[in-house]
């Protein structure tokens, strides 16, 4: 009988151990498969997707990480070194859905690899997209054939994908060769403009048989720094009318402007005026089209409501489209910092609060392996850096939006977007430059149902801790912490 229950035993116990190295191999096998999906260039996009989305789609599934305080006293730490306080009366709030599409996708597109190309197709579509490799065949070609034959073998605009998944195309019209030039060097005006001319008739005839996307040409790219225009501000002006008026004779739908300034006060020649305040004038004196005026935006948001005061300052009655057509941090060390999430989202509120017409976050990927200015969204060794959830986040509040409310306190920002389900996404942050611990406490005309709260500063935290009690929320941060809530009411 002993034996008969040791044997028992034995076998139970046996079971038991075989239950847990099973369940220890699971849990590896699942880790590493998702190790391998985030090293294999993060596109498991149904994963991403819902990662990213879970607050804009106003799930009600607030995860392990909300806390209900509804019935104890329970309360976040209020020894932090800032605490930030705020009162929104939802239903008397005023939300506007006139900008809501500045916060899409709109990205500038260098397939340098597949994991680029993923990164781009894994959004649903975007609002503009802009195709500077193009122009990389001209600059290479060795004549006007060579040019055409280099533009047809170039699949990018005869991709039906790409011109049914993005509104607009912006294409840049820079960067001319030696046998238009007479220069080994980019920067130089044409040294014949019948033959320039005759350039731009083909090229436009060749893109306007594409159905989809509307094309915008911007004229230059950057000509008040000297690597890109080596001429004078009148060479350029001269470059501006014989190709943007080509291009309307050739073809009237096509949208024409530029310059596409580093600077939006930068100019071509010292004593002469910023090179976009020069075209505009151009323009209205000699009668010359420009459906819009764009420029380059690498300062802090504040930078984009004065550019574009100072445009229309200038522009009078005339209208026109403003389009930051390049956009990111402000510098290198910024934009491969923890930082530049927060500066991400300080430039999308700008563009909202500056009323501009579109914007184009630079780029997909790095120029280049091992890129210390860190401009990509992803690293060409494919690494995802942290900007890109901001980036996805707001891309993802844009699709599901009915209007939105920001608030600018001091260094604290909040946007408000009220969900066609009801529910709300809430991004809050502040601009401090500094890592202090931060405590929020927000609080609402109406008792909270449910919430969830992802982070993001030198990574992506879905399901951060966050609690809530009848009407208030409260949560532990940083300072130059990016906070994403999905909130819905009683």
């Amino acid at each position: 009988m002993s034996r008969v229950v040791t044997t028992i035993i034995f076998i139970f116990v046996a079971l038991v151990a075989v239950l847990v190295v099973w369940g220890v191999v699971v849990s590896l096998t699942n880790n590493f498969s998702k190790k391998i999906d985030q090293n294999s260039g993060f596109i498991n996009n149904s994963d991403v997707k819902k990662n990213l989305s879970n607050n804009q789609t106003g799930n009600t599934n607030t995860g392990n990480n909300t806390q209900n305080t509804s019935n104890t006293n329970n309360s976040n730490n209020n020894s932090t070194n800032n605490f930030s306080n705020a009162d929104y009366a939802l239903k008397t709030l005023s939300f506007n859905s006139n900008k809501i599409y500045l916060f899409e996708s709109s990205i500038q597109f260098r397939p340098w690899t597949q994991k680029s190309v993923n990164l781009y197709a894994n959004f649903t579509d975007h609002r503009v997209t802009r195709l500077p490799n193009i122009w990389y065949n001209l600059f290479t070609s060795t004549s006007e054939k060579d040019f055409m034959v280099k533009l047809g073998n170039n699949n990018l605009i005869k991709n039906d994908y790409l011109r049914q998944h993005t509104d607009k195309i912006i294409i840049p019209v820079h960067g001319l060769p030696k046998w238009l030039t007479g220069y080994d060097l980019e920067g130089y005006p044409p040294k014949n403009y019948t033959q320039w001319n005759a350039v731009v008739k083909n090229f436009t005839l060749y893109f306007s048989q594409f159905q989809g996307a509307e094309i915008y040409y911007e004229i230059s790219n950057e000509p008040d720094l000297p690597e890109f225009w080596k001429g004078t501000t009148d060479q350029w002006l001269e470059f501006y009318n014989n190709t943007a008026t080509t291009i309307k004779q050739t073809d009237s739908s096509a949208k024409v402007g530029g310059a596409a300034a580093n600077q939006y006060n930068g100019k071509i020649d010292d004593n002469r005026e910023p090179v976009n305040i020069e075209l505009i004038r151009y323009v209205k004196t000699n009668n010359v089209p420009m459906n819009f005026i764009s420029w380059h935006n690498y300062h802090l948001s504040d930078k984009i409501d004065e550019a574009k005061k100072y445009y229309e300052t200038e522009l009078g009655s005339k209208n026109v489209e403003f389009i930051i057509s390049e956009w990111n941090g402000p510098s290198s060390s910024d934009r491969c910092s923890n930082s530049n999430p927060v500066l991400a989202a300080d430039s999308f509120l700008g563009f909202v609060y500056s009323n501009i017409s579109e914007q184009v976050f630079y780029t997909t990927q790095d120029d280049s392996p091992n890129d210390p200015l860190c401009y990509g969204l992803i690293t060409q060794s494919d690494q995802i850096r942290p900007v890109f959830y901001v980036y996805s986040a707001f891309n993802n509040m844009s699709r599901t939006s009915s209007g939105i409310y920001y608030q600018i306190n001091g260094e604290n920002r909040t946007i408000i977007s009220k969900n066609k389900n009801g529910c709300y996404d809430i991004f809050v942050w502040s601009l401090t430059g500094t890592d202090n611990a931060k405590n929020y406490n927000l609080s609402f005309d109406s008792n909270i149902k449910n919430v969830s709260r992802s982070s993001v500063k030198d990574s992506f935290n879905n399901n951060d801790i966050v609690s809530f009690v009848g009407n208030e929320i409260t949560f532990d941060s940083k300072d130059d912490e990016f906070n994403d809530l999905g909130v819905c009411f009683v």
